[in-house]
Formats: structure tokens, sequence, C-alpha cells
């Protein structure tokens, strides 16, 4: 019997393909896009160079990936559980939810946008170095982040309490709530706005949002 890789089985156009239980550890070279849903599960496989887009959900569970070499984008969900996944080099954007749980990404260099909510929850990711807008709730909890630089923008609501971090330097507005981190001095420099309630403790943290002047609808005044 033939082994089950991705080269040999063709996605039916709005179905899903899903793959379990099966290792790759060969080259897949001849899938440019998927049409539905790619979930992947107890699977392995070191890269793919040829795949540039997924119309649809791509859900990752209990797998090994080395990278999708050229996979730029993603129109609905990406999702990952207690999976590794080496790199995702080329990823620009993701179209509704980004939700990554007890997994690990080293780099997603040049993501620029979700188009809904973005969960980061026990998951180690080194950095979201050119991210600049999430439309939706950001939560991030227990979570391994070295930084979002070049977040402008976060739609519903932004938790960071139960995160490591302490400056946001592009964040300019918040539409919902926001929910800071524990620790003593977080710098927001370049913050504006936050259009729901802005959760810290007030005896113990100082914020440091110079440009801040409106928090739910009310003067800020620090």
């Amino acid at each position: 019997m033939q082994k089950m890789t991705l080269t040999n089985i063709t996605a039916p156009e709005y179905r899903s393909l899903l793959l379990k239980n099966y290792g790759d550890d060969s080259r897949i070279t001849d899938r440019f896009k998927v049409v539905g849903d790619l979930e992947l599960e107890n699977f392995c496989f070191k890269q793919n160079k040829t795949l540039v887009e997924i119309d649809g959900n791509l859900e990752i569970g209990n797998t090994a990936i080395k990278t999708f070499t050229n996979l730029r984008s993603v129109s609905g969900t990406l999702g990952a559980e207690a999976s590794y996944i080496q790199d995702l080099p080329k990823l620009e954007y993701v179209g509704f939810w980004l939700f990554l749980n007890k997994s690990h990404i080293s780099s997603m260099p040049m993501l620029k946008k979700v188009g809904n909510d973005c969960y980061l929850t026990n998951t180690t990711i080194q950095s979201l170095p050119a991210l600049e807008e999430v439309l939706g709730e950001m939560f991030l909890e227990n979570s391994q982040l070295n930084g979002l630089p070049s977040l402008r923008f976060v739609k519903e609501g932004l938790d960071a309490k139960q995160s490591q971090m302490h400056t946001f330097p592009a964040l300019e507005a918040v539409e919902g709530y926001f929910n800071l981190s524990n620790h003593d001095i977080v710098n927001l420099p370049m913050l504006k706005q936050v259009g729901g309630e802005l959760y810290y403790n007030e005896d113990s943290q100082k914020i440091v949002a110079p440009n801040l002047t409106s928090v739910n609808g009310k003067p800020f005044i620090e």
C-alpha cells in the first residue's frame, strides 16, 4: 500500500482534508493552494516549499513541522495544539483566529494582520516583529513572547495580565478593554486611546503613557 502523504492526496474543494497518524519525512513538492481546511493530527514532516495559500483553516494537533517555506496566507483559523513548528517565514495574514496553545513556534517574522481573535496560551514564540493589527481580542496567557514591536491596533480588547509584556512600543489604540500585565512599570509610549476599561493596580503599578488622553470615553488622568 502506498504511504499516505500530502503529495498523493488531492483536497476536494470546500471539503476538509484530514491527515493523521502518519509520518512523512519527504519534501512536499506539488501543492500550491488548498481550498478548504487542512488538518494535521499526529503528523510529522520536514518542510513544504510550494504551498502558498490555504483558503480555509489550518488546524495542527500533536504535530511536528519544520516549515511551510512559502505559505503566505490562511483565510480562516490557524490553530495549533500541543505542536512544534520551527517557523512560518513568509506568513503575512491570518483571516480569522490565530490560536496557539501548548505549542512552540520559533518565528513568524512577516505576520502583519490577524482578522479576528489572537490567543497565545502556554505557548513559546520568539517574536511577532511585524504584527500590526488584531481585529478581534488579543489574549496572552503564560506564553513566552519576546515582543510585539509593531503592534498598533487591537479592536476588541487586549488581555496581557498573565504575560511577561511590559512594553507595547507602537500600540496606538485598543477599542475594547486593556488588561495590563503585573509589571511595576508598563511602557505605552504611543498609546492614545482605550475604548473600554483600563485594568491595572493603581497602588503598585506605574503606567508610562504620555500620549494617552481617553479611557472608556473619559479623559485619562494618571
